[in-house]
């Protein structure tokens, strides 16, 4: 008999452990600062040892990634076409196409390296939202592009890969 309750016992506290692993991953992802940042904390998830329903409910939380992915890439793109005329984007004592060009290409950084690491995982590419937020990437990649090349810069196109297999 005691062999039975110590189990039932085990089988409660492993239940409300589920439950509070379940809470934090609903919680963590609701509230997303970076999209880059919440890959790599599902990318440590997918590593760990854990219960087959802690790995699906992490797999699902890769759909809230990209989207939020495609909001950094339109607050980017906002940004972006919002300034590009003015001179507010250079630094003090920059040449003003130097600084224009370096802030284009820091805004072009920003939305890189994410869909950079996102195109390393398997599970991002079977999304459903993943060609969305990649052409929308290759969209505003292509902006940049134009508006340096007006500038006299040529932009490295590698952007015209991801989804290619680089």
């Amino acid at each position: 008999a005691s062999w039975l309750a110590l189990m039932a016992q085990f089988k409660e506290r492993e239940a409300v452990i589920d439950h509070l692993c379940r809470t934090f991953l609903d919680t963590a992802f609701d509230q997303l600062r970076s999209a880059d940042g919440a890959f790599e904390v599902l990318q440590r998830f997918e590593n760990m040892q854990s219960r087959k329903s802690l790995k699906t409910q992490v797999k699902e939380k890769y759909d809230k990634v990209l989207v939020r992915y495609g909001e950094e890439v339109n607050m980017c793109r906002e940004l972006f076409n919002k300034h590009k005329e003015s001179k507010a984007q250079t630094y003090k004592n920059q040449p003003a196409v130097a600084g224009a060009i370096s802030w284009a290409l820091s805004l072009y950084h920003r939305v890189k390296r994410p869909i950079m690491r996102f195109n390393r995982s398997e599970v991002l590419k079977k999304s459903e939202i993943w060609e969305n937020e990649r052409g929308r990437y290759v969209e505003f990649a292509r902006e940049i592009d134009a508006f340096c090349k007006e500038l006299g810069y040529e932009l490295d196109t590698d952007y015209l890969k991801i989804g290619d297999g680089i």
